[in-house]
């Protein structure tokens, strides 16, 4: 029998492979106005963001790439979080993404995280750290560029 940890870990589990078999937001956009991309050659992954970003507003974002299902999970769930947001709304969501998965989180709102609360578990596996956060620092580093 499952206890309750165990159930939380296999519904985690099946939200990244949802995401990582049916990926959300893939694509290319007409004219995007901010493209932002992240590769971690140690491993493979490589995401390549395409933003419309107008009046300070996230309007559109998509993303392509190839990588491990905590990466291309990640990128499709980070589309989904960012997508209508404000700039500063979407930094912020960004750093406590990151102390989240860093284990650093304790203040984090998980309901605000969406889907991305999925990734909890990645704090376990300091390596995979790395796959989950590639999106999150190539957007960040492209709306703060």
């Amino acid at each position: 029998m499952l206890n309750a940890e165990d159930h939380l870990e296999g519904l985690y589990r099946g939200v990244i492979m949802d995401h990582y078999r049916r990926p959300r937001n893939r694509g290319s956009l007409d004219g995007p106005g901010t493209v932002a991309e992240g590769k971690n050659p140690l491993c493979g992954d490589s995401v390549r963001f395409e933003m419309v970003v107008q009046d300070g507003l996230v309007e559109k974002i998509v993303f392509d790439g190839h990588g491990c299902a905590i990466s291309i999970s990640s990128a499709s769930m980070l589309t989904e979080l960012l997508s209508g947001k404000t700039v500063d709304e979407a930094r912020a969501l960004i750093g406590k993404v990151a102390d989240f998965l860093k284990g650093d989180g304790s203040d984090v709102d998980e309901e605000e995280l969406g889907d991305v609360a999925a990734l909890e578990g990645v704090a376990k596996f300091p390596v995979r750290i790395k796959c989950a956060l590639l999106p999150f620092v190539a957007v960040r580093d492209a709306l703060d560029g």
